[in-house]
């Protein structure tokens, strides 16, 4: 990272490097659906000769440009249908009508949308899986309880009352950028998101960047993108929840179509005693919509609000018990995306608003704060149509933030970014790309600049299919509560902190060794390195205050296997990591090992379905991790993590134009006594739950 006067000229004149190549001589408008003629979205629409091309919008529309060669081939895949090659003569061709059939899978397939590169993970150059928030029933009712699974670690902060977050390879769930939909989540004032205060029927399913991501995203993604996609599909369906710990609830989305706008109102109810432990209830309420307009023939808008009102007591830790606490939120999540296609390339539009009202009480403590928080962005994404081997795509960014705080005072922060992604085809097998991005903080006149290289080869190997190697940079700005923080006993924030940097880099190879899509392996190693954090230490008065101290790194390997054969129902999915992280700071705590980061962790998934039964059995072990650098403690190491999770859902036949499915699960099956994944905040043993979900097509 570095201040520079002249990136933007330097960025701007590659943006528009290749601006006079745009018009094509032969250029394609088109259709694609199913054969049912419902239109398929994020279909991949490409020149054989090209590997560039691009996807179809929510209509199901796409447009390409060809380089005027007498006859063109254009393929169309997706991962829900078989793909199809169709010929077009040189000329301009409009109003083409693509059909694709249907694949059969005997399980729902994961689509996979949203990334800037368009195009499926093999061809995105960071590690990257998807995962369906939808496809495993859980306890709970929140994203938090879905998202423990498959290289994810969750900091869950006991039952459905417990905060729950993520844990970073770098140590830091402040490291992890947390999106919906595009639109970051994470909190302004203190880094993190709290899954639990996301229902998780409002989403279809997830996407997981491993490595650095500010070259793309922006702040806090040093050690990972997630990014959660709201369901889409505009279907009716009723929920109800029953389970231990008074766990009860009920949501629900009624779908409508007036003219041209499809829409979808959602609302949800639930509760959960968590009489495990004391003072660790939880309740919530939501209310959200969601609507589809086409905008002529190439464009469309969609809308997403969701308004979210969680009540919660907060039960401390063991050792600092807190019988009496509460926190109230009032959270609102507002959407609106608009894309478009033309001849000059693609087009999307992201207006979007987090605002965040926080009541914090404890008698006890006589603590009484209450936290406003309201940060309000617009994002512009422009993919330029590819001219021969060179694709250029430009990321306008801007965000204001706002906050009104007992604890932190009352200000205002602002950022603006340009950003720029090249795409160089070398070969049909061979891919460079290259992305760029400054930042521009409305508090100083310094810039924040990451990058990143990646390299993507697809030899013409039956056994090998990718070797992905990606290395760059990224960063985290200091929050609200680092700079500003002020309480009775002293401790403050630091207005002077420095932000956070990190550089890593990640190498996958992924191998199909039956010679078939059916089972594919992926080896990994990755390196990150972390310099400036930010860490609150006390004076000799024992009152905090934030400092940039410490250097660090983590690095390991991990193997993923997929295994989804054809011709049986079964479905199995393993990963395995391996890491080794330390601190690199001078002092006592030179060398010891990152809070949270296990040296060994193991993630399996098992699907079996038989007709309309299927059953799911998942788990997870994370071996012992340090919590606390501090010398105080005897015993500075949790324990392992052994969970197992079980799960049958029936899916009944349509009836009367209704459809049944009923889900009966255990969580931590098992019955692990005060297991922790945070220190001093257990989670429940045994817990048994149902699900009935009406859907109405």
């Amino acid at each position: 990272m570095k201040k520079t006067s002249r990136l933007t000229y330097y960025i701007f004149t590659l943006f528009f490097f290749n601006l006079g190549n745009i018009f094509a001589n032969s250029f394609f408008i088109g259709k694609v659906t199913d054969e049912n003629g419902k239109p398929i979205p994020f279909a991949e629409v490409y020149i054989a000769e090209d590997s560039f091309g691009t996807t179809t919008n929510q209509d199901g529309r796409f447009f390409i440009k060809a380089d005027g060669t007498k006859t063109t081939i254009l393929k169309i895949t997706h991962s829900a249908y078989h793909p199809l090659e169709i010929t077009l003569l040189e000329g301009n061709h409009q109003n083409i009508t693509i059909v694709l059939e249907e694949k059969v899978y005997p399980f729902d397939p994961i689509y996979v949308v949203g990334n800037l590169y368009a195009k499926e993970s093999l061809n995105i150059p960071v590690v990257h899986q998807t995962f369906n928030i939808q496809g495993f029933p859980s306890s709970g009712n929140s994203v938090g309880d879905q998202l423990d699974r498959m290289g994810i670690q969750m900091k869950d902060y006991g039952g459905a009352a417990g905060l729950k977050t993520t844990a970073s390879p770098t140590g830091y769930g402040e490291h992890i950028l947390v999106m919906m939909d595009g639109l970051p989540l994470n909190s302004l004032q203190n880094g993190t998101f709290d899954f639990s205060t996301l229902p998780a029927n409002l989403f279809s399913q997830g996407e997981y960047y491993w490595g650095h991501g500010s070259s793309l995203y922006g702040s806090n993604a040093m050690g990972g993108v997630i990014n959660l996609i709201t369901d889409q599909q505009f279907s009716s369906f009723i929920e109800t929840k029953i389970g231990e710990l008074g766990e009860r609830g009920i949501s629900g989305r009624g779908a409508f179509t007036y003219r041209n706008v499809n829409g979808a109102l959602y609302g949800n109810s639930y509760e959960n005693e968590g009489d495990f432990r004391d003072n660790n209830n939880f309740s919530q309420k939501s209310y959200g919509v969601q609507a589809y307009l086409p905008l002529g023939e190439m464009w469309n808008a969609h809308l997403f609000s969701l308004w979210n009102n969680t009540d919660r007591g907060i039960s401390g830790s063991l050792q600092f018990p807190s019988p009496l606490a509460r926190k109230t939120n009032r959270d609102e999540f507002h959407i609106l995306t608009l894309r478009g296609l033309s001849r000059f390339g693609q087009t999307e539009i992201l207006f979007g608003a987090v605002q965040t009202n926080e009541h914090y009480t404890d008698p006890d403590w006589t603590i009484d704060s209450k936290h406003e928080v309201l940060s309000t962005r617009l994002r512009i994404i422009h993919r330029f149509s590819a001219k021969g081997r060179i694709r250029h795509n430009i990321i306008l960014d801007g965000s204001a933030n706002r906050i009104k705080s007992d604890d932190a005072g009352k200000h205002k922060n602002d950022f603006e970014s340009v950003g720029w992604l090249g795409q160089f085809q070398l070969k049909p097998s061979i891919q460079i790309t290259s992305t760029i991005r400054t930042e521009w903080n409305g508090k100083s006149d310094g810039t924040i600049t990451t990058g990143s290289l990646g390299f993507i080869l697809k030899p013409h190997i039956r056994t090998l299919k990718a070797v992905l190697l990606n290395i760059g940079t990224s960063y985290r700005n200091p929050t609200f509560n680092d700079l500003y923080w002020q309480d009775a006993y002293g401790s403050k924030g630091n207005p002077n902190l420095k932000p956070e940097e990190g550089s890593s880099s990640d190498l996958a190879i992924k191998i199909t060794p039956l010679q078939s899509d059916a089972l594919l392996l992926t080896f990994r190693g990755y390196h990150f390195y972390t310099q400036n954090l930010i860490q609150w230490i006390p004076n000799p008065d024992w009152t905090y205050s934030p400092v940039n101290l410490n250097r660090t790194e983590s690095y390991g390997v991990s193997l993923s296997v997929d295994y989804v054969p054809v011709k049986f129902p079964i479905q199995f999915k393993f990963t395995s990591d391996q890491n080794e992280s330390r601190n690199l700071s001078k002092g006592d705590d030179r060398r010891k090992r990152l809070l949270y980061v296990p040296a060994v962790s193991h993630w399996a998934e098992i699907s079996w379905r038989i007709k309309s039964l299927q059953v799911n059995l998942n788990y997870r072990f994370y071996g012992r991790r340090r919590f606390t650098y501090s010398q105080f403690y005897d015993a500075v190491e949790l324990k392992p993590y052994n969970r197992l999770d079980f799960s049958i859902t029936y899916t009944s036949t349509e009836i009367t134009g209704i459809r049944p499915i009923l889900s009966v699960g255990v969580k931590n099956l098992q019955d692990r006594k005060s297991q922790e994944s945070v220190y001093g905040y257990p989670e429940p043993g045994r817990t048994l739950y149902s699900r009935l979900t009406i859907k109405i097509p």
